[in-house]
């Protein structure tokens, strides 16, 4: 069955390829397909070397991105912060150092780092154990304090306004903290018995964090979940059969969770804490820095980002932008800093609104024009010695079923994005050496996901197979 499956393909590409169609022509066949009479579609192919539009549809038409949205906060982010650029995550030790015991507390300074303790680094350094080694230096096996966490770079909510309420639950719709932690997700484990009992645990544990259970059991599962900012909460509601059941939701109180993680880390290598108050008197022995933790340099947090299309990542970089320009870091002010690096660039914003920085807010368009002009001038740029392409993933298997049997699987670097009724691709052709640019905008279909997908992938192959 596999060999037929695979002869099939095949068969359908030596198709494609036959028929040899022009640019604009592949794009029309798209474009103008019956699958996307209702549709909203934007489509550009853009020759870099001569600076022309090679074949179009719609091109000045704004068009919802979804997550292609992350290749203009990371434009700009190149462009303002430079490919070096690292978050720096201060740990201070405010009290009394004496003999082998510290009283006072342990102060971590967020910088608003969305790297820190992410699951998505596992080799740079962590935090928590910095702590541990700096206090295993001085020799301490005793502390008398509290550990405290210092939000204040970013006073601003922690996420966009212009996101749905229904996404700040799940882990894609994470905000982003003056300290962050583990991505700023948990899992939350609830178990339902026979009796109708029901226990809901969160790992990593989260001090503060409330998990109220409204869940009733039933034969038939629809369980709910909602989060409640008001008292940092996450509310599980609805009917379920007896069971264990799991899930990653957004943890609102990641700071929390750092500063249990500390303690806890404290405990198991032998340093005695007691959480208590600390006397002025105490406090008033001065302050030490313990740690300075490094992100990972911009270039290695965007590849990541772009990668697996991080929001929380994203929206760090956005709000970056806006402090390290002297503003109030919010997202209004970052996208602002956005338009400016692109101006610098020579870009024409006319075809771009945003809203948030890495396009969950629904109402964030852009035209196929505006991504060809802002690719094109990245094509050439480099930052530490990558150009932007070189951080972008290969194509693989990111769209159809027919392009991963392709060499485009890897001749195409490209950043996808999808939500309810949107699915969209901006790239470059070939990848090490861009000399195409396009951008496939499309919303409101009404075929399956899928079926638009293996479309996409018909009019990539057959804009640059043939390509020689």
């Amino acid at each position: 069955m596999k060999n037929k499956v695979l002869l099939s393909i095949a068969l359908g590409l030596t198709a494609i390829a036959a028929a040899a169609l022009t640019p604009q022509e592949a794009v029309d066949s798209f474009a103008l397909d019956t699958t996307l009479r209702h549709a909203s579609v934007g489509v550009a192919l853009w020759d870099i070397d001569s600076s022309r539009m090679v074949a179009c549809h719609n091109p000045q038409l704004a068009i919802g991105t979804a997550s292609t949205m992350k290749t203009v906060t990371s434009t700009a982010a190149l462009e303002l912060l430079g490919a070096d650029y690292r978050f720096h995550t201060r740990v201070v030790a405010n009290g009394e150092f004496k003999k082998n015991k510290f009283t006072g507390h342990l102060i971590v300074k967020g910088d608003g780092d969305p790297t820190l303790g992410s699951r998505y680094f596992p080799t740079h350094p962590d935090i928590v154990k910095q702590v541990i080694d700096a206090l295993a230096v001085r020799g301490i096996t005793r502390v008398e304090g509290q550990i405290l966490i210092d939000n204040g770079c970013y006073p601003a909510q922690s996420f966009s306004e212009d996101w749905q309420v229904d996404d700040l639950m799940w882990y894609y719709g994470a905000g982003v903290h003056g300290v962050n932690f583990h991505d700023n997700v948990l899992q939350a484990n609830y178990s339902v018995a026979a009796d109708g009992s029901t226990t809901i645990t969160a790992t990593p544990p989260v001090p503060g964090l409330v998990l109220e259970n409204r869940i009733a059991p039933d034969s038939t599962r629809h369980v709910y979940t909602f989060m409640d900012f008001g008292r940092s909460g996450i509310v599980f509601t609805g009917t379920t059969p007896a069971g264990d059941y799991d899930g990653t939701f957004a943890n609102p109180l990641p700071g929390a969770m750092l500063a249990d993680s500390i303690a806890r880390a404290m405990t198991a290598a032998g340093i005695k804490f007691k959480n208590k108050r600390v006397k002025e008197s105490k406090l008033a022995a001065g302050t030490v820095q313990l740690v300075d933790h490094e992100s990972p340099v911009l270039t290695d947090i965007i590849t990541s980002l772009l990668d697996r299309s991080d929001n929380m990542f994203t929206e760090g970089l956005l709000r970056a932008l806006a402090r390290e320009a002297g503003m109030r870091p919010t997202d209004w002010n970052g996208v602002q800093q956005v338009h400016r690096a692109l101006h610098g660039l020579g870009v024409d914003t006319d075809g771009l609104l945003m809203d948030d920085g890495s396009g969950l807010a629904r109402n964030g368009k852009a035209s196929v024009a505006f991504f060809a002009d802002m690719l094109s001038h990245m094509a050439q740029r480099t930052y530490g010695g990558k150009r932007l392409c070189d951080l972008m993933p290969n194509a693989g298997k990111r769209v159809g079923k027919l392009l991963p049997e392709t060499s485009l699987a890897t001749d195409v670097v490209l950043k996808s994005g999808s939500m309810s009724g949107v699915q969209t691709f901006v790239g470059y052709y070939p990848a090490k050496e861009p000399r195409y640019v396009f951008a496939i905008l499309v919303n409101e279909f009404s075929c399956s996901r899928n079926e638009l997908r293996d479309n996409m992938d018909r009019l990539l192959i057959n804009l640059f197979l043939p390509v020689k």
